[in-house]
């Protein structure tokens, strides 16, 4: 996969955009030159940042445009204010500090919900179901290795909305289920609202069935915050334990790993096997 593809979809250029704009708080001279390279590593921040689409709220976008416009008048006017200046480097650095706050939580791997009843759905898509049908796929790695009935509903092709087709007649009271689904719909016509109306009533009817829903976060291509929120959003109203994209994104980046730059190689179904077994461990445990 484009290793640039990877640098965007797993929301890394957020935090590399961030790292740009806190050179802004580096105490350095007032010579044009410094003045020059600041203003570089803020736009690039910027850029950096608005391509990530990184779900974070409406409000701290807007705050973050209001600080760095304000640092750019308080540097560079012809006489500049050191109160001016003081204050727009505070700005920054809250914009910086309230970024981590909010983002932060969502980067780390959360504890596995531990259901009443050891037994995990998977609803997925092609990415988990393979291409083919002898494809040794990585539900079928994790049976062999954990003492847990794992029911693999995922198919090819599948978006949020087949989801609610396939919990139709399965008990999930009590259980784990796992959502891998929504790659499909970016890669279709899927708009926003559908998406987030889709996964909503899904959501909706796994908590009133009452199992434990762990979902993997997408991996988004630039300009989808509309999807992303909504994600973000509804796994928040749930109680959904989101996993951080970039660990799908690792089962997917690599030479080797994918047959196509989406669809697991046997490379690939491995290492999500690997990871999780790791990650469900607590829930198979007790």
């Amino acid at each position: 996969m484009n290793p640039l593809i990877l640098f965007l979809a797993g929301g890394y250029s957020f935090w590399v955009g961030l790292m740009l704009i806190s050179a802004l708080l580096i105490p350095t001279s007032q010579r044009p030159s410094s003045l020059i390279l600041k203003s570089l590593a803020l736009f690039a921040g910027l850029i950096l940042i608005a391509v990530s689409m990184t779900p974070i709220a409406i409000w701290w976008y807007a705050g973050l445009l209001v600080a760095s416009i304000y640092w750019l008048i308080a540097y560079r006017t012809k006489q500049p204010l050191a109160e001016r200046q003081s204050l727009a480097r505070r700005g920054i650095a809250v914009c910086l500090l309230s970024a981590l706050v909010l983002e932060w939580p969502y980067a780390v791997l959360p504890k596995v919900p531990v259901p009443e009843h050891r037994t995990l759905v998977i609803l997925a898509d092609s990415l988990t179901a393979g291409l083919e049908e002898n494809d040794f796929t990585w539900p079928e790695r994790l049976a062999e290795r954990v003492d847990s009935p794992i029911e693999d509903l995922s198919h090819v092709g599948a978006v949020v909305k087949d989801g609610l087709t396939m919990i139709e007649n399965v008990d999930l009271d009590g259980k784990l289920v796992l959502i891998e689904l929504g790659g499909n719909d970016l890669l279709g016509s899927t708009p926003a609202d559908e998406f987030h109306r889709n996964l909503n009533e899904l959501l909706q009817r796994l908590t009133a069935a009452d199992c434990a829903v762990v979902m993997f976060e997408l991996p988004l291509p630039p300009f989808r915050y509309d999807i992303a929120y909504a994600q973000r959003s509804l796994c928040n109203r749930y109680d959904v334990s989101l996993i951080p994209k970039q660990y799908l994104l690792r089962a997917i980046a690599g030479e080797g790993k994918t047959v196509d730059s989406l669809h697991l190689s046997e490379q690939g179904h491995v290492q999500l096997a690997d990871f999780m077994e790791s990650f469900l461990q607590p829930a198979f445990s007790r």
